[in-house]
């Protein structure tokens, strides 16, 4: 039929093009990601299922990759992604265990090199204390930091009763002396038969057959070792006239000598024996 003829021959060639295939919308990590659990509430296994993530290559397609669960748990941490919430972790504020004028007076004791104690047999108990006692008298700090300062060398078993007895003081005891921790420390690490015979002894002491010099010295030598028996300066005073000869005990009775130090009395009954001798 011409009618057809010329349309087809005559008629501008058309070519029906057909839009291509429009991929649905891919719902974003953010859509998927269900409320946050309140992270105070109780302990529960909660499984995030989130939609894998799409990445568009430059030729149009849509390739659907895999999400591992390390990249969940990142992605949900991403500030894009979720909002993060900071949790300040709580800790507790450490002050300082000694003051500035505490650690000073440490510095100056251990200048003179403190010996330590570890209960071995070959260390004297007696010595380590009056070695520690002049030091500390040295430097000013008995009364005040004392025991703290000394208790700093002890090692091994010693260490391990001292510690023993501080977990056991009641919450808020008050510290102990210089005086009623000697007499603690003592009667820990002397054995109880030597203290027994050291007791006697000083009990027993008398300058009969002595001069004044070496009774004060075997006195202060038995004071030492037993100073529960002398547990003030007057205490030790009132033994040390007990000991004397008769006429000196007489006369020192009669001088005044009520506040004088334990040297002071000393000095006195040397000058007594030679007026009466």
């Amino acid at each position: 039929m011409r009618g057809q003829g010329c349309s087809r021959g005559r008629g501008v060639a058309r070519t029906t093009s057909r839009a291509a295939p429009v991929d649905p919308p891919v719902a974003t990590a953010q859509e998927k990601v269900p409320d946050v659990v309140d992270p105070l509430g109780p302990a529960q296994a909660v499984f995030v299922q989130v939609a894998p993530t799409t990445f568009q290559a430059r030729g149009g397609t849509q390739t659907l990759i895999a999400c591992t669960p390390e990249q969940v748990v990142q992605g949900l941490q991403t500030p894009g992604v979720l909002a993060s919430q900071p949790v300040a972790v709580a800790q507790a504020e450490v002050g300082p265990v000694m003051s500035d004028e505490e650690q000073k007076r440490l510095e100056i004791f251990r200048r003179f090199r403190p010996p330590s104690f570890s209960r071995a047999e070959s260390e004297d108990a007696q010595d380590f204390l009056d070695r520690f006692q002049w030091i500390l008298r040295t430097t000013g700090i008995l009364k005040t930091s004392g025991v703290c300062f000394t208790t700093f060398q002890l090692s091994g078993d010693a260490f391990r009763w001292w510690d023993a007895y501080e977990r056991g003081r009641p919450v808020g005891a008050a510290p102990l002396s210089w005086h009623e921790f000697s007499i603690l420390f003592l009667e820990k690490f002397v054995p109880q038969t030597h203290r027994e015979e050291l007791c006697r002894q000083s009990e027993q002491l008398r300058q009969e057959g002595m001069f004044m010099t070496p009774y004060e010295m075997r006195f202060s030598e038995l004071a030492r070792h037993v100073i529960w028996l002398v547990p003030t300066e007057r205490e030790r005073i009132r033994r040390f006239i007990d000991g004397l000869t008769y006429q000196l005990c007489f006369v020192m009775t009669q001088e005044s000598v009520s506040g004088s130090r334990f040297d002071e009395v000393v000095y006195i009954s040397r000058r007594l024996e030679l007026v009466l001798s």
